[in-house]
């Protein structure tokens, strides 16, 4: 619940601002989230599939980020309210 909670504010907060960030950016925010550059931050991406955490790009923004269970993430950095098109975490 309070993740739910968390993740309507940082969306809620996203709208106010604008895509100011390129596709480069919002992917080194996105790989500074699961701690390490896989490669896997890619447009049109919905055909990933095992164990991996990737991001799926939508009209140049990322809109989708998909984090593995066995990423040693402790907390969600403050960064990720630049990525103002994140619908789903």
């Amino acid at each position: 619940m309070k993740l739910i909670l968390l993740l309507y504010i940082i969306f809620s907060f996203s709208l106010t601002l604008g895509n100011t960030l390129s596709v480069d950016e919002e992917c080194q925010i996105f790989y500074s989230i699961i701690g390490e550059n896989n490669g896997r931050c890619n447009e049109n991406s919905y055909d990933n599939t095992g164990n991996n955490s990737y991001a799926i790009l939508k009209d140049g923004h990322i809109n989708n980020m998909y984090i593995s269970t066995k990423e040693n993430m402790e907390k969600i950095p403050s960064s990720i309210v630049e990525l103002s098109e994140l619908e789903y975490l």
